[in-house]
Order: C-alpha cells, then structure tokens, then sequence
C-alpha cells in the first residue's frame, strides 16, 4: 500500500470514529512528519534532495554535524543512540585533555552531555519550513485530536500548532524537585485545548532532551518510578483537601503528588501526569 493510500485509509478511520462521537484517538507523530513537510519543500522549491529538511530525517548525519563542530572524526554506528553515545564519550575525552584531566571521568561526561544537546538543540532551531503549510497541518490536529504524542524533539509541532492559531506553552516538567512528570506542552484555541506530549524532551529545554542508549534506560527506570508514586498517591491521598483540616504544606503536597501539570479535568478527577498520559 503507497504512502498516499495509507493516509487515506487512516483519514476515512478517524472520520468514522469522529462522526461516532469518539475523540479519544491519540495521535503519535515521529520522524515521518519530517519526511512529509521535507517532500512538499522539494516538490515546492524544485530540491529534489529536500536538503534543507536532511538534518530532521537522518540523525546520523545530523550529529556528523556535531562532531564537526567540534573537530572530532564521528564513529558512525547503525544505531544512532549508539552514535550518540560514541561522540559524547569522545567530546568528553577531549574536554578531559583540554583541563588536564582535572575533573572526574563521570562529571566530564556528564558535562560533554550537556554540551552536545546545547549544540543539537541549535542545530535543531532554524527550522526551514512552508509557514501556510504548517498551518493547515495544524488546523488538522487542533480539530481532530486533544492529545498528540510527539516523539520528535524539534518544535515543528508546537509552531504547526501555533501557525493554525492555537496559544502553545512551552514544554515544561513539574518544578519539585522529586517530581517524575512527563514533559508536555498545552494548547488552547477557543473554548478546546489539549496537550502535546514530548517523550523525548524539547530542543527548547536541551537539557530535559531523552537521547542516547543511557538516558533511555534511565526513562524506563523513571516511568516505573512515576508509576509506582502515582499509584501510592492514589492511596495516600484518595479525596480533596479539607477545608480547615489540612495545612498549606499538606495541601501542597497533595496538589503535587495527584494532580498533572494544568489537567484538563482537575474537578472530579485530579490526575497524575502519569495517569493523563495513560488516559
């Protein structure tokens, strides 16, 4: 089946469910997204390679890029998480040498880490697009969907969002310290509003970026974790605070421990970020 009839295929599936009267269908957006608005800038400017759209379609060659910034040779691997893991360690040597291995082994690669994303996230920021194009994408999910999951860590989405009219936060976690929440953005425009999920971070926020065969086992130990406390908050704290019977820090407490960032039915139901993402 070609790309073309696919697309149709899941139009004429979601108009069905709509016209149902059911709007829980999740979209979850990745690298082909990328691939859609780099075709229509080459079918658009005549670039049959699409190149301005190449540093969002192939990450191997995007952290070529990196390396050649900082004039380290990339070790390619087949994996690109692999291929990240690589150019971090040998950014980190090379921070290692220039200090004269004045600083630990762990805090350098730490350290290198953060300032690969800084460079990916600029890397990521000039963003060549058709801004109508964008536009109309965006009015397509603004009506067809609450909740987007997006896998990219680029902001195409939040400014597709943003061209169709909609007011988009930027993609935040909760401020405690303790808390384990999934970064999300929201939106609203008019009387709807949802949420954009970033799984993998935002290159608006590098450091918050998930990428890497080490960041994403420790997400899998964090989403345990984050299970397991919204779980123990359900039973800790089942009802609302009482007037009169809680302090402000217990009050508190509870307002982090069972209730998402700006959820979207904080009445009835307060909700974990955990529990939203799941629902």
């Amino acid at each position: 089946m070609s790309t073309a009839e696919t697309f149709d295929l899941l139009a004429e599936t979601l108009d069905r469910r709509f016209d149902a009267g059911d709007r829980r269908t999740v979209l979850i957006m990745g690298a082909g997204f990328h691939h859609h608005l780099r075709a229509h800038l080459a079918s658009r400017t005549g670039d049959p390679s699409g190149d301005t759209w190449k540093l969002f379609t192939d990450w191997n060659g995007l952290l070529s890029r990196i390396a050649e910034d900082y004039e380290i040779p990339v070790l390619r691997h087949e994996d690109p998480a692999a291929t990240w893991e690589s150019l971090v360690i040998r950014i980190s040597t090379q921070k290692r040498d220039s200090k004269a291995r004045a600083s630990g082994v762990q805090s350098a690669v730490h350290e290198a880490e953060d300032d690969a994303l800084e460079v990916l996230a600029k890397r990521l920021g000039d963003l060549p697009f058709d801004e109508s194009h964008l536009g109309g994408l965006g009015r397509k999910l603004l009506d067809g969907y609450r909740d987007v999951v997006n896998l990219n860590i680029d902001r195409t989405l939040q400014l597709a969002f943003a061209a169709a009219g909609a007011t988009v936060s930027e993609p935040r976690k909760s401020a405690a310290k303790d808390a384990l929440t999934i970064p999300s953005a929201t939106w609203s425009a008019g009387e709807r509003s949802g949420r954009l999920w970033q799984l993998h971070g935002c290159a608006s926020r590098p450091k918050q970026i998930v990428l890497g065969t080490r960041a994403y086992g420790q997400s899998m130990t964090r989403l345990g974790t984050l299970w397991d406390k919204a779980k123990a908050a359900e039973r800790d704290w089942p009802g609302n605070p009482g007037v009169g019977r809680w302090t402000p820090a217990e009050a508190a407490r509870w307002i982090e421990a069972r209730r998402a960032l700006t959820p979207f039915d904080p009445g009835n139901a307060p909700l974990s970020s955990l529990d939203l993402f799941l629902q």
